[in-house]
């Protein structure tokens, strides 16, 4: 049961990227994980549901690689770096989710919207210790967190629908730099942006 269930998840995930969510069916997704109707409508309601579940599974690996690289790093400059650059790595070596997560999600269906868009925050709450890092004769707008992530996520957009999923962490020192500045400045922005990650907090 639980081999089928996964195949479900791994079929679902294949064919969004293939096919898009509009186009996959039940019966498209049972012959992809081998397994009858019936069996998957023991797992799971219809696609939607199927749709959400892989991309909760999707979502939460790949959370938690991030907050665990975020977590080790020796300073909060340098765990946006750390964090930056693990998602990316994750995506790059997950297509099929990174185009689950990054395109149809958001298109899919309004409870899929949703469900991507608080994935998004659980990102973004990483972020937020930036405001005690900025200036207090500098710190910036309380949209910053949002224009961030939009313009993260917009880039990661772009290089997934162009088939260039592969390529992702070539983006790291760039985004980690549109990540910082607003809140460090520029120049600590591009010296951590090109760092390579090395020292972790103290245990």
């Amino acid at each position: 049961m639980h081999s089928q269930r996964e195949r479900i998840l791994d079929a679902v995930a294949q064919l969004s990227a293939e096919t898009g969510y509009a186009n996959m069916t039940v019966n498209a997704i049972a012959d992809r994980a081998a397994v009858s109707l019936q069996a998957f409508y023991e797992h799971f309601a219809d696609k939607e549901d199927a749709f959400l579940v892989a991309y909760e599974v999707g979502h939460s690996k790949s959370l938690a690689l991030v907050e665990r690289a975020h977590d080790a790093a020796a300073n909060w400059p340098s765990s946006v770096r750390a964090g930056i650059t693990t998602l990316l790595e994750f995506l790059a070596t997950e297509p099929a989710f990174a185009h689950m997560a990054l395109v149809d999600a958001l298109i899919a269906t309004p409870r899929t919207a949703d469900r991507a868009n608080k994935g998004i925050v659980q990102y973004l709450e990483l972020l937020a210790p930036g405001f005690d890092e900025a200036p207090n004769t500098g710190k910036p707008p309380a949209t910053t967190l949002e224009a961030i992530a939009g313009g993260i996520f917009e880039l990661c957009l772009t290089y997934t629908a162009r088939g260039h999923v592969s390529d992702l962490t070539e983006l790291a020192p760039w985004l980690v730099y549109f990540a910082l500045a607003p809140f460090v400045g520029t120049e600590t922005a591009a010296r951590v942006a090109c760092e390579r990650p090395s020292a972790t907090r103290p245990a």
